[in-house]
């Protein structure tokens, strides 16, 4: 069976001719090798992030690839609220649910995340009182400075060996 993840539910980013691809990417940095037929890892102490009623997907996932990239033992506990809040501030999309995924990793890689104790990602809100970023603490900006996302790129190969690749090479791939 071909499987295809070019639909999740996300807001599509329109597309932008800074975005790097895969394909490009791969002109700048060297390949990780041949990929191996399977391989494994103990999932068993990923933290789920349960976003409940919030259209906040995208900074849940962020959260938790920041925290698997940070150090690889799931020990921090990031605010996806913070991350979420802050894209729908500069997403320009104040009555759309969600928010495209390139607002959310500029917002990763300018401003990074906090703690969940500095912005507790509170999924019982109101939509407009988790979205309202002026409700982020001035600390939280300060704590968020050193954990930036370094860069981000764009898989342009969807298919599942495409994105077992990508994973393999990249670590962390976030499907929208």
């Amino acid at each position: 069976m071909i499987h295809s993840f070019d639909n999740l539910g996300a807001i599509p980013s329109p597309k932008d001719k800074r975005d790097f691809t895969t394909k490009r990417l791969v002109k700048y940095v060297a390949a990780a090798g041949i990929v191996p037929e399977s391989y494994s890892t103990d999932l068993s102490d990923v933290p789920v992030l349960y976003q409940g009623k919030q259209p906040a997907c995208v900074g849940h996932a962020i959260a938790g690839a920041m925290m698997d990239t940070d150090n690889g033992a799931y020990s921090y506990d990031y605010a996806p609220r913070f991350i979420y809040a802050l894209s729908k501030n500069m997403d320009g999309l104040p009555l759309v649910e969600g928010t495209p995924a390139r607002v959310a990793f500029k917002v990763g890689q300018k401003i990074g995340v906090c703690d969940n104790v500095q912005f507790p990602n509170d999924i019982n809100l109101e939509k407009f009182v988790y979205n309202n970023s002026t409700l982020i603490p001035a600390n939280a900006y300060g704590i968020a400075k050193d954990r930036k996302i370094k860069s981000y790129v764009l898989v342009s190969d969807k298919s599942f060996d495409g994105l077992k690749r990508a994973i393999y090479e990249n670590g962390v791939v976030i499907l929208g």
